[in-house]
């Protein structure tokens, strides 16, 4: 029901994880994009995967790490490459599956890069689904997640290990 796969594109490597129906082409996929320091083993998207598939024959749906989440090989996490990992695996299941129609399930931060996704490119989903906490992420990464540390490193223009 599920398998893995890397995809090596634009000096990114993508860790995938695919769930199918073995037995049927699939016709329509489902983007799942977690939150932030979640991965591609996200019990919520196998759970989401599961119900879709057991409704949808058709359908795939797929997860992949975020930059530097996970099991991803880059160690600082930027907008421009949460935005090259969208624009790659959407051409990729164009150009693998010949997918027309690519929906969209986006949890907290997957959400928040999924519409800063859809403003700067326009919309390329038939559909959205926005499980998504209202927060003020900045006085939780601040206030709840930081070292006082941390945040002058990064004030500086320094890296910090966060969360």
């Amino acid at each position: 029901m599920h398998k893995y796969m890397s995809m090596n594109t634009g000096g990114h490597t993508i860790r995938c994880k695919i769930y199918l129906n073995p037995e049927e082409t699939p016709r329509k996929a489902v983007l799942y994009s977690t939150g932030f320091a979640g991965h591609k083993d996200n019990g919520a998207a196998q759970a989401f995967a599961s119900e879709a598939l057991s409704r949808h024959k058709d359908w795939m749906v797929i997860v992949f790490n975020w930059p530097a989440h996970g099991d991803d090989d880059k160690s600082r996490l930027t907008l421009a490459d949460c935005d090259s990992y969208i624009t790659s695996v959407l051409a990729w299941l164009k150009n693998e599956y010949g997918i027309r129609e690519v929906y969209s399930y986006a949890t907290s931060f997957g959400g928040y890069l999924i519409l800063k996704y859809i403003s700067e490119h326009g919309n390329p989903f038939q559909k959205i689904v926005l499980r998504c906490p209202a927060v003020d992420m900045y006085d939780v990464l601040v206030h709840g997640i930081m070292r006082e540390n941390e945040y002058d490193a990064i004030m500086k223009g320094q890296d910090a290990e966060v969360g």
